[in-house]
């Protein structure tokens, strides 16, 4: 058994203008996501999760959000919970 593994990635989310601060609810309410910036249509969110899949699948969730025209991922890394200082869920 691999030890657990932690995903985590940022993203740049372009919406509509006249959207961002509803969106950007949206995306901070999403279990994993961080917000660092929300204005004019643009959007800078980090996710966290245990797989690149639940990466995938949040990043899908923003993408079909009403107003959303883009969201690219920008990076992702792969590490440990005790890497991070973290205890490793058992």
């Amino acid at each position: 058994m691999s030890a657990a593994e932690v995903h985590i990635s940022s993203a740049v989310v372009h919406a509509r203008p006249e959207r961002t601060a509803e969106i950007a609810r949206a995306v901070a309410a999403l279990d994993g996501a961080d917000l660092h910036f929300a204005d004019a249509g643009k959007i800078i969110v980090t996710l966290e999760a245990a797989t690149s899949a639940a990466i995938a699948d949040q990043l899908s969730a923003i993408g079909q959000l009403p107003g959303v025209l883009a969201a690219t991922l920008v990076y992702h890394e792969v590490t440990t919970p005790e890497a991070l200082g973290e205890q490793p869920c058992s």
